[in-house]
């Protein structure tokens, strides 16, 4: 049984949601409104951190887009790219996050 463009569509739907909403957590962070005690660094974190997110969105949503016309099988493989990319970017984001 594989997956039809209806539920490949609701997989990249979801995880570019939650992706949105964890890098919306992390750039709390990095705002000039954060409290003083709380981590705050430059502004050129929280730009590296918004191109990061352009890394593991771009994959979902073209994969997306070709689920949406009937294309299941580069679909798939872009939700592999995508993956791929999201694990990266969380391993990098982990380690680049972590304090000093």
């Amino acid at each position: 049984m594989g997956l039809e463009s209806k539920e490949i569509i609701q997989i990249n739907a979801t995880i570019i949601a939650g992706f949105i909403v964890l890098l919306t957590l992390v750039n709390l962070f990095y705002s000039p409104y954060a409290p003083r005690d709380v981590l705050q660094a430059d502004q050129a974190k929280s730009y590296l951190i918004a191109w990061i997110s352009t890394i593991v969105i771009i994959p979902f949503s073209v994969s997306a887009i070709l689920a949406s016309f009937e294309s299941i099988r580069p679909a798939k493989w872009g939700m592999r790219v995508g993956f791929g990319a999201l694990v990266s970017v969380l391993i990098y984001l982990i380690n680049f996050l972590r304090p000093q």
